[in-house]
């Protein structure tokens, strides 16, 4: 699935959610994971690279991206580092690990770490020092 829901720009309340294609189903066989890696990467380099550039070059796609632990968020981080890299904007990106993630921190976690502005956990124990924030359950 991708598509755009309720627009709005940065001064008023509105906010968008865009909705990607997995990067990788549950219990999806390793070889076929790149090429729905590769289907979610084109859906994000669309959304938040093409689509701002034609639309409006000189003005940041979005204020904040929140992105949570499944895979998908990996390639919307790249992405987004793509363009903050390039000097195209500079969108704010916050990483919520995962509410099951109470002692290790997921794989997509360990990964995006150094790349995100915030690293927010929901349990003290996984913060483990670092630049994790905890500030208690989120949901």
């Amino acid at each position: 699935m991708d598509g755009g829901i309720e627009a709005g720009g940065a001064d008023s309340q509105n906010w968008d959610i865009l909705l990607l294609p997995r990067a990788r189903r549950v219990g999806q066989p390793l070889l076929s994971t790149c090429l729905s890696t590769a289907h979610t990467l084109l859906a994000a380099v669309h959304h938040l690279f093409l689509l701002p550039l034609v639309h409006a070059p000189s003005s940041p796609y979005c204020d904040v991206l929140l992105v949570n632990g499944p895979g998908t968020c990996v390639v919307v981080v790249l992405v987004s580092w793509i363009r903050r890299v390039l000097g195209l904007s500079h969108s704010r990106i916050i990483y919520v690990e995962s509410w099951a993630r109470v002692k290790s921190l997921s794989l997509s976690a360990k990964l995006l770490r150094p790349f995100v502005d915030s690293f927010v956990v929901q349990w003290p124990e996984a913060a483990g020092g670092g630049r994790a924030e905890y500030h208690g359950w989120l949901v």
